[in-house]
């Protein structure tokens, strides 16, 4: 940056994609590769954007561990990304079982099935200490948010130095499934005002996946725009966007 720049007021809009599928569309639409990430634009060029994996997403396995959201070590501290590799490494966690997956599911109420996975995650973290202040999916989604805020400006900082975060003005859009109730948004924006986010903008999948494809299209990536199409048919937006979408 210029000194013009460094003088100015600088502008964030971060989006957060909070669901589990690893080819949400709200995640996929600015990427290049089929990881679910988060983004953030900083400033009005198209080379301004930057671009963050979401956690864990650093392996390529299946569905269920790229969506695992949290885990925690025998000092009970909660871990993720690179953390929980990192302490398996060094022998921190000797239980791999010990990892709370699908963390969106805590959530959501809208079935029988999904009720079971949310009373599952509840016994899991039934069984943590009290001193990890964590005793409820609203906690958790608060860690994971506090997480998520820490690391995206820390390497805001890290690229453009401390005084960009300093002087920034953030605005924060959460995209959630668009089939989801009342409750579970207001849970989330709950969990990200609590971690220190200020009041998000709401968006669903249905909008996200239409603003971040029509991206592309203006951004002439056509192969990237016809691989969204194709990869959002398995994630959360597979009933939004059908695979006869056309440019």
């Amino acid at each position: 940056m210029d000194a013009t720049q460094q003088s100015e007021q600088v502008s964030l809009i971060i989006a957060i994609d909070v669901g589990t599928s690893n080819a949400a569309a709200a995640a996929y639409g600015f990427s290049n590769h089929h990881q679910r990430s988060t983004y953030l634009r900083l400033g009005e060029l198209p080379t301004d954007y930057f671009h963050f994996i979401q956690f864990p997403s650093h392996h390529d396995t299946s569905d269920q561990e790229k969506s695992q959201m949290a885990s925690w070590s025998e000092r009970n501290d909660f871990l993720w990304g690179d953390e929980i590799d990192q302490a398996f490494h060094n022998g921190n966690i000797t239980e791999p079982n010990r990892r709370i997956e699908l963390l969106k599911h805590a959530l959501d109420t809208r079935d029988e099935k999904r009720k079971r996975q949310r009373a599952v995650i509840q016994g899991q973290l039934d069984d943590l200490a009290d001193e990890c202040g964590v005793v409820s999916a609203l906690d958790l989604i608060r860690v994971f948010c506090e997480k998520l805020l820490a690391h995206i400006l820390y390497n805001i900082s890290f690229a453009y130095g401390g005084d960009v975060v300093a002087r920034a003005k953030m605005d924060f859009i959460l995209s959630v499934p668009a089939l989801w109730e009342f409750e579970q948004r207001e849970m989330i924006i709950q969990a990200a005002q609590k971690a220190g986010i200020p009041p998000p903008k709401l968006v669903s999948e249905r909008e996200a996946a239409t603003v971040f494809c029509m991206h592309e299209c203006l951004m002439r990536k056509p192969a990237l725009y016809d691989a969204a199409i194709r990869r959002i048919q398995v994630g959360g937006s597979r009933d939004i966007i059908p695979k006869t979408s056309e440019r």
